[in-house]
């Protein structure tokens, strides 16, 4: 007869049969087990990246008082609509890039944020220049502005609908 015998958390074989199962369900156990930990792990903190980059969209200022509205255009990418205290507004893309698993600011990465990173309702934005890969100076920091006040940020634009489709 053929059985199975636990020393040390390995399973091995006892006597004859290789292709012989244990009775019963077998637990991973040392590396295995890690993999598998990890991979949980990963997948949790994956899905809450995800959620931290939907729930940037909104509006967002600066300490310099520049206004940012942020709209979720698809799952990994939004438009950016900043606006001056002057009035001028310009647009820029922000994208998920998957190679280096980091939010970027315009088609040239001029700046990013780092999803994994985000609590799941972020406040703030900080943004590090490109090639900061030690993170320890943002370039610029982003306040997220409540929604009650959003649109008094907003409300000259909203009483011109001409820039919508320029921007949007």
């Amino acid at each position: 007869d053929d059985y199975w015998s636990s020393a040390e958390g390995r399973w091995s074989i006892a006597s004859r049969g290789a292709n012989a199962l244990p009775p019963g369900p077998v637990k991973a156990t040392g590396a295995a087990l890690q993999d598998e930990q990890r991979q949980k792990v990963n997948e949790t903190k994956q899905s809450s990246a995800l959620v931290s980059m939907w729930n940037i969209a909104g509006t967002w200022q600066d300490k310099y008082g520049v206004v940012y509205r942020i709209i979720l255009v698809k799952s990994d990418s939004w438009s950016c609509l900043r606006r001056t205290k002057k009035g001028v507004i310009t647009s820029y893309p922000i994208f998920y890039d998957e190679d280096d698993g980091l939010c970027w600011l315009g088609r040239h990465k001029k700046a990013s944020f780092d999803p994994y990173q985000l609590p799941a309702e972020p406040e703030v934005l900080q943004w590090y220049p490109q090639g900061d890969w030690t993170r320890e100076w943002p370039m610029m920091e982003w306040h997220r502005v409540a929604p009650e006040m959003a649109h008094l940020l907003w409300d000259e634009l909203d009483q011109d609908d001409s820039w919508t489709s320029k921007y949007w």
